[in-house]
């Protein structure tokens, strides 16, 4: 248990060290550690899982503040945060559904309400 949270305190380090430091897998090629091993050593070290967490949070802040870069082209950050932070081109469908369940019941209370649309005193429509 003492070496992987041994090899956690270094990648921490590491991540650290220098701001053009983006990626996990560099280390661990660095620390002659297959990549694939970090997932086992979270599993075995919850101390790892916390100190992988946040490398993983600098990852993804030094990663989309080179997307913001002007200098830089975006295109290779945002695929990288798609990649590693778990970033999504894709609507949020469950806030999609809610708010649809939304417009619909009030449209239903609109129609309800004679159609031109209400104000509410307390529980009680009120034409408007």
């Amino acid at each position: 248990m003492e070496l992987i949270e041994d090899f956690g305190d270094r990648m921490f380090e590491w991540f650290k060290e220098g701001t053009s430091r983006y990626w996990l897998k560099s280390f661990c090629i660095e620390e002659m550690v297959p990549p694939q091993r970090v997932s086992d050593f979270a599993e075995q070290s919850e101390y790892f899982a916390w100190v992988l967490s946040l490398c993983k949070a600098i990852q993804e802040e030094r990663l989309v503040a080179l997307g913001v870069d002007k200098t830089n082209g975006q295109a290779m950050p945002v695929f990288a945060l798609k990649n590693v932070a778990g970033w999504k081109d894709e609507p949020d469908i469950q806030a999609n559904e809610t708010t649809a369940r939304l417009a619909a019941q009030w449209f239903a209370e609109m129609v309800q309400a004679g159609g031109t649309g209400f104000a509410t005193s307390g529980n009680q429509p009120v034409q408007v």
